[in-house]
């Protein structure tokens, strides 16, 4: 009798992966009858842990999951899948093409059955390639049945070799830490990680305002949005009063009222930070810079800014 080893595949969590001998191999040729009892069970398995997504699964979560077996000497041949939750599954057969003498192995004959199995070259591995859907334990298992055929019929694999699995969860998103408000003391405490020199701050409440400087320029940042009775904000308002050449003032007044009483060639320039759905302080930071960039454009378009000299700061936020 045939062994089997870790026929059923672990439960992984992000960042985790696992490598496992789902079938030892045996000393005589296998019929395609006993390879199909021996295996299917074991790939559906594999196929489920790497294809099938829960409630828990984020968006840019994916799984590869790959099976392999040597055939020949220095022929080493795979199925695998790539799956990312909500999207059709990337299924894929070794061509061979990075792995000589693989190639030459796998061309004629052996690369028509691939072919007429519904693959077809592609992709940057040059592998043999399609898409399928999972989304059920019963494709799952169905898909395992063809995978069994695939290794018969295609690699003429007969069960004298052992069947390698590897399988690996992974995201694109990095863990970090997100904040849906923020109290004006970390604000200032960004800000001067980004080099702005807090020049005052006025403590109300319900909006409570910092004035930072930065490239001679002064922006005056309002909290708002409180969170119920916390001293913590939602939303932080950006603005910066800008000189700026007659024509543009020109422009502006006759496209909307004066923002500045008695100062009719500066304008206020102003964006929204909005913390609720959760950002990082990286984020936050990026928004600084953004800001810090276009006042500093403000600047190389003729503009001045109605502010006072900022000086370097070494801080950064921890």
């Amino acid at each position: 009798m045939a062994k089997a080893v870790n026929v059923k595949a672990p439960a992984l969590g992000r960042d985790e992966e696992v490598d496992a001998t789902l079938f030892a191999g045996r000393k005589r040729p296998m019929s395609r009858a006993e390879l199909m009892r021996a295996l299917a069970p074991a790939f559906a398995s594999w196929i489920k842990a790497t294809c099938l997504w829960d409630d828990n699964a984020a968006i840019g979560d994916y799984r590869f999951g790959i099976l392999a077996t040597k055939v020949a000497p220095r022929v080493h041949v795979y199925v695998q899948f790539w799956s990312e939750p909500g999207e059709p599954v990337l299924w894929e057969v070794s061509s061979g093409h990075w792995n000589p003498p693989t190639d030459k192995w796998l061309a004629g004959e052996r690369s028509q059955r691939i072919e007429a199995m519904g693959f077809e070259i592609g992709g940057q591995a040059e592998n043999f390639h399609r898409e399928v859907v999972v989304q059920t334990a019963a494709e799952a298992t169905r898909i395992a049945r063809s995978v069994v055929d695939i290794f018969y019929n295609c690699f003429d694999y007969r069960g004298l070799s052992p069947i390698e699995a590897h399988l690996a969860y992974e995201s694109r998103g990095e863990p970090d830490l997100a904040y849906e408000s923020f109290s004006p003391e970390d604000l200032i405490k960004i800000l001067e990680a980004c080099d702005f020199r807090i020049t005052a701050m006025d403590g109300d409440a319900d909006a409570p305002i910092i004035r930072a400087v930065r490239r001679d320029i002064e922006t005056t940042i309002t909290c708002v949005e409180r969170v119920d009775d916390e001293h913590l904000y939602r939303h932080a308002l950006l603005t910066a009063d800008v000189e700026v050449p007659a024509e543009i003032a020109a422009a502006v007044t006759d496209a909307a009222v004066p923002l500045i009483d008695g100062a009719a060639n500066v304008i206020t320039l102003g964006t929204t930070l909005m913390f609720d759905g959760g950002v990082t302080v990286g984020w936050v930071v990026r928004r600084l810079e953004d800001w810090d960039a276009m006042m500093s454009s403000s600047q190389t378009t003729g503009g001045r800014p109605a502010g006072v000299k900022a000086r370097k700061s070494s801080k950064r936020v921890h």
